[in-house]
């Protein structure tokens, strides 16, 4: 792992065939996230409970302008009414229309996992045991306060 993997990027992610991309992460979007979780205690918290909700309205505010409007434009909310058989628009809001697109746990593991990627953390594979050790081993040569050992100097 270089430590230019570590550096905020954008991320390019494709949802049921609608594009989005994450703008890199700023400070003032680790200011936005800690608000919209309640602080770092929240924040820490909806990683650890895997908060999708939370997870997904934070993913929401990284995306550029251009992959908010291609998400609402894409997602219409339609459904057959049951009782007439007329097809009728759902008034959806934009973060439902964008939550929409990530079906079961594999798509909200692969909206988390591209979310972190854009803050600057380069995960493997999760299935992958090797590559997930030899990650965390790359990762406590560099930064070893990360991952909860001491250091040597």
């Amino acid at each position: 792992m270089k430590l230019e993997d570590l550096r905020p990027k954008e991320v390019k992610l494709t949802a049921l065939d609608v594009e989005l991309t994450f703008r890199p992460f700023t400070i003032a979007d680790d200011l936005k996230a800690h608000d919209l979780c309640g602080g770092k205690e929240g924040m820490i918290k909806a990683f650890e409970e895997f908060d999708f909700g939370k997870l997904s309205l934070l993913a929401w505010y990284q995306l550029t302008l251009e992959s908010q409007k291609e998400v609402l434009s894409a997602v219409e909310g339609v459904f057959i009414d049951p009782e007439t058989g007329e097809e009728v628009k759902a008034n959806l809001k934009p973060i439902d229309k964008f939550r929409s697109l990530f079906l079961g746990d594999a798509g909200k593991i692969d909206l988390l996992t591209n979310f972190i990627r854009c803050k600057g953390v380069n995960l493997p594979d999760l299935d992958d045991e090797e590559a997930l050790k030899k990650w965390i081993d790359q990762l406590n040569k560099i930064s070893p306060g990360l991952t909860g050992q001491k250091s040597l100097i």
